[in-house]
């Protein structure tokens, strides 16, 4: 090595085929740009309701299904509400109940039986951020760096979203805080051999969002290696996007719920491709095929036998 610059045969050679790249489920995405790379950093956006929070959690439970532990940051909803979203998902349309509330409005829900074998599933597998130990950007990344130093079986980190942290600490512009904090977790993603999502809002709420109305500088997205845009199929997204792709209003993309446009993608260059998904209410899932129905893994009879274990135990036999 020369004043700090290398030779190519001082260069470590990189075999893509032989890392570790996170599937998230979605057929065509993986397919696309083979799945989430470890050492990268992507932006998901959207307007409110679009999905973007249903998709990661099934991103999620995909990723722990690979074997691979993932910690959550979410600043809008409380611990039990992401789970109960999340048990939704886990369990599927076989394994949930309908109940009613005191005005008579019917709901989803997951029964207790169904919800413990959930928990041994995701034991040591699903961690879940704390907001009452701080949700200041600082505080955040310092507790993410903890986690992932302290258990090396993590691989993804989800936070959403960027806004709902308290950035009045940092003592600057928020864009410039934002900008800071991405920054340190690509550094953070790169040294520890992982990958980190962050859920950015639009600046401007519209249907049919560009990667340019993400909120914040430029910097963000220039800064991150990949960028997803979870869309609603809705009547304005419909017409919003025949405009800017030239398409008719029979395109086969309309017959999804949702679509994820893949507008980033830095290791192999796909951009503007959109991916189709369909939304089941009874559990919040997104599906490849309308008929497709995925099985996680609480539903192993070795789950089932741990379960079964540990309610069975002799508390007597503990001290």
């Amino acid at each position: 090595m020369i004043a700090n610059f290398k030779s190519p045969k001082e260069i470590k050679r990189y075999d893509r085929s032989k890392s570790i790249i996170l599937k998230t489920g979605n057929t065509l995405i993986d397919k696309t740009i083979l799945g989430l790379d470890l050492g990268q950093v992507s932006i998901v956006s959207g307007i409110n309701g679009s999905g973007k929070s249903s998709w990661l959690n099934q991103v999620a439970l995909d990723v722990i299904m690979q074997g691979y532990g993932v910690g959550i940051f979410s600043g809008e909803l409380t611990d039990w509400r992401l789970m109960n979203w999340l048990y939704l998902q886990s369990a599927g349309k076989n394994n949930v109940s309908i109940g009613k509330d005191k005005d008579g409005n019917e709901f989803y829900y997951v029964k207790d039986n169904i919800k413990d074998k959930i928990d041994v599933w995701l034991d040591n597998k699903l961690y879940i951020y704390d907001n009452n130990t701080g949700v200041d950007i600082d505080t955040v990344g310092r507790n993410v760096q903890k986690l992932l130093i302290e258990n090396k079986d993590i691989k993804l980190i989800i936070i959403d979203n960027l806004m709902s942290m308290d950035i009045n600490k940092s003592g600057s512009d928020k864009y410039e805080a934002q900008k800071q904090v991405i920054l340190k977790l690509t550094t953070l993603a790169k040294k520890l051999n992982v990958h980190i999502i962050f859920v950015c809002h639009p600046v401007k709420c519209k249907d049919f969002i560009r990667k340019e109305d993400i909120s914040g500088s430029s910097d963000l997205a220039n800064a991150v290696d990949n960028i997803f845009l979870v869309h609603r199929t809705t009547q304005d997204f419909k017409k919003r996007s025949m405009e800017f792709f030239g398409w008719s209003n029979t395109h086969p993309i309309y017959n999804y719920d949702n679509v994820i446009e893949i507008a980033k993608n830095r290791e192999l260059g796909n951009i503007e491709k959109l991916c189709g998904m369909y939304f089941e209410p009874q559990t919040k899932r997104f599906l490849n095929e309308k008929e497709e129905y995925k099985h996680y893994g609480w539903e192993d009879n070795n789950q089932e036998q741990q379960l079964m274990e540990i309610e069975n135990l002799d508390v007597s036999d503990i001290f």
